[in-house]
């Protein structure tokens, strides 16, 4: 079903309980794209969700209106706006639209919990007016792929109300099927995720009275708080705020060690020809070029990640099963072997890169470890120290 040959073979199918569905037709490894499409039928975006439709279904071709009333729609539902459910939201696009996808909406749901999340995650990616989706766990051969619909950002106080609500149908998946007190204690977490996302940005301002080095710890206890819920993905965010924290005091060596999580996370959410990724290595490879380096000045020397948040990292974007050599095209990824590790990497990233051979290393090297390696990142002149 993919549009692009190179891409992993899937297929729509009817899915028990759930409808279509998709799933893979061979093994997907961790950080694959999946699929990359276009939308079919473009939404408007008006502010009133009542008033989101198709702008007049007698422009549509026959296809199209095939294509269109494909979608189910629960019974007693207006047979536009129930299959309007369907559509997914074009985010950042210049016009807000909403699309409908010959594939990409055809993923079904499975919650972030403590228990399950789901396999692969999309993004829409504006320049190229595409849905893409990644595989963000390795998928075996006939396995189900399926993304969120609902991120840690709109995570609501009762989750399975607003799946009815908005996609008509049960949530079935292990987190939702936790008791009550569970998933309230879940919700708790993730409401104090949010509220220090949103109080971040003035907590990091020099008048605030806040102790870097305190702040540093609580970037690191959110990230294993809303790492517990599922939403492994945050670890991206946090560590940029972490980069984000060190880079203001001018000390590139712990900035690196921070934005080379968020590196690796973009690689496998966005891929290594996304501008997030690409955004994300400029700064791990010269923290200095951030553009408010070292504004507040030097304080004490900051510090990279913990054990306990690089385990954490380790687990949610580095670890596969089997483990595999890092170069993407080894022919003996899938086979038990000694690995030995990059150094450099080690060294000043702090990140585990491991190839079975001389031969793979270089060829990855080729491919493009030169620019992600250890190696690139560029030594930074401290300012002057200032008490803080």
């Amino acid at each position: 079903m993919s549009a692009n040959s190179t891409y992993p073979r899937i297929a729509v199918v009817d899915i028990p309980g759930k409808g279509k569905g998709v799933v893979a037709l061979e093994p997907i490894p961790r950080g694959t794209r999946i699929i990359s499409e276009k939308p079919r039928i473009r939404v408007p975006c008006y502010e009133d969700p009542l008033r989101r439709r198709v702008p007049d279904l007698g422009t549509l071709s026959e296809s199209d209106l095939a294509f269109f009333m494909s979608f189910p729609c629960d019974e007693g539902l207006d047979p536009v706006m129930g299959r309007l459910r369907h559509v997914i939201p074009c985010a950042g696009s210049d016009d807000e639209a909403f699309g409908l996808f010959e594939t990409v909406c055809r993923f079904n749901h499975t919650c972030y919990s403590p228990l399950d999340r789901p396999n692969a995650l999309y993004t829409w990616v504006e320049e190229r007016k595409e849905e893409i989706v990644h595989a963000t766990e390795d998928i075996a051969e006939n396995e189900e792929i399926t993304v969120a619909y609902i991120q840690a950002k709109t995570h609501t106080e009762d989750p399975k109300a607003l799946l009815v609500q908005h996609w008509g149908f049960q949530c079935q998946c292990a987190g939702c099927q936790r008791p009550r007190p569970e998933r309230r204690t879940s919700l708790r977490r993730i409401k104090s995720y949010r509220q220090y996302s949103d109080n971040l940005p003035m907590r990091m301002l020099p008048f605030s009275g806040e102790s870097p080095l305190r702040l540093l710890k609580d970037i690191e206890h959110n990230i294993l708080s809303i790492c517990a819920e599922g939403y492994v993905w945050e670890i991206g965010t946090c560590a940029h705020d972490a980069f984000q924290l060190c880079a203001f005091h001018g000390d590139g060596a712990s900035a690196a060690r921070w934005e080379v999580m968020a590196r690796e996370v973009h690689r496998v959410i966005h891929g290594t020809d996304g501008y997030q990724y690409k955004k994300s290595a400029d700064l791990v490879a010269k923290p200095s070029t951030f553009r408010e380096w070292a504004a507040l000045g030097t304080a004490k020397k900051f510090r990279g990640p913990s054990d306990e948040v690089l385990v954490c990292f380790k687990n949610a974007v580095m670890s596969s099963n089997p483990p595999r050599c890092n170069h993407r095209d080894c022919p003996k990824k899938d086979l038990a072997t000694e690995f030995k590790r990059c150094k450099p990497c080690i060294d000043k990233l702090g990140l585990e890169v491991n190839y079975c051979s001389v031969e793979c290393q270089t060829a990855d090297w080729k491919a493009g470890h030169k620019s992600a390696c250890g190696k690139a990142v560029k030594s930074v002149v401290l300012v002057s120290p200032l008490n803080v």
